[in-house]
């Protein structure tokens, strides 16, 4: 099976894959790491509608002859899906066939927030509250895309509030402050995925941040956001508050101080 990325041959060899689903399951996860994602199929010459979806990928790829995957990038995909998102709360319904559409797929494997946050709204028909919610968010995101490096520059008084709270975090544990302790950890989450969305994002506008996502510091600071959460979650106290104080804030702020010296070009 002769296999293109947007019409032009692809240097890919399949090894043991028996459906074209396996296939594609390999190819999701090249064009992922680059930023990109599938966003449509062409069969021996025939698009693939959502319906024939289940179908095809469980064809044997020795019955195929060719494979065209249409791809997006992330950036692009994020203002469809914030499209999306607006005239679905404008509506107050969603759309037909929004379930298996292209941007509903995109929330669903890259937003989870958003993707939960949608399909509680139109399950609860609350189209007025989580609709507000949701347009802040829409717009927040708005924002990120239009200038992902402006946006990462403005992250700074976070990056310090959350450091703050990191330091706050053994003492929080000590004197019984759990809910203080876990909502500190639940902005950590929300600030760190903000700053890697917004790193892959700026990479498409010619700022490059290679060096620093394979360096030492970078696989130290993953090692060390690992060890926290485990202990955090097993309910060690005292390494949690140790790593948290003593050794991620410290890590999270020089990360992002070297993502944020970063020029254009």
């Amino acid at each position: 099976m002769d296999i293109k990325i947007d019409g032009k041959d692809a240097d890919i060899t399949l090894d043991g894959e028996k459906t074209l689903g396996d296939v594609l399951s390999g190819i999701s996860r090249y064009l992922e790491s680059a930023g990109f994602c599938a966003a449509g199929l062409e069969v021996d010459g025939m698009p693939v509608t959502d319906a024939d979806v289940e179908r095809v990928f469980a064809q044997n790829v020795d019955t195929l002859q060719t494979l065209n995957v249409k791809t997006r990038t992330d950036a692009e995909m994020a203002a469809d899906a914030l499209i999306t998102i607006e005239n679905t709360v404008k509506a107050g319904e969603l759309p037909a066939g929004f379930e298996t559409s292209a941007p509903f797929m995109f929330l669903k494997e890259k937003e989870g927030a958003l993707y939960t946050l949608i399909t509680s709204m139109a399950a609860k028909q609350d189209y007025e509250r989580l609709g507000a919610e949701l347009r802040e968010i829409v717009e927040e995101r708005r924002r990120e895309l239009a200038s992902p490096a402006k946006e990462l520059q403005a992250m700074k008084e976070s990056v310090h509030d959350v450091c703050r709270r990191l330091n706050d975090f053994p003492l929080d544990i000590q004197t019984g402050k759990d809910a203080q302790a876990a909502a500190a950890v639940e902005y950590f989450t929300l600030v760190i995925r903000k700053l890697f969305r917004l790193v892959l994002l700026a990479q498409f506008y010619g700022y490059s941040y290679t060096g620093i996502l394979n360096s030492d510091s970078m696989n130290e600071f993953n090692s060390v956001l690992k060890e926290f959460l485990s202990a955090y979650e097993n309910g060690d106290t005292v390494l949690s508050g140790d790593l948290a104080e003593y050794e991620l804030s410290v890590r999270f702020m020089d990360l992002y101080n070297q993502f944020a010296e970063i020029k254009h070009g």
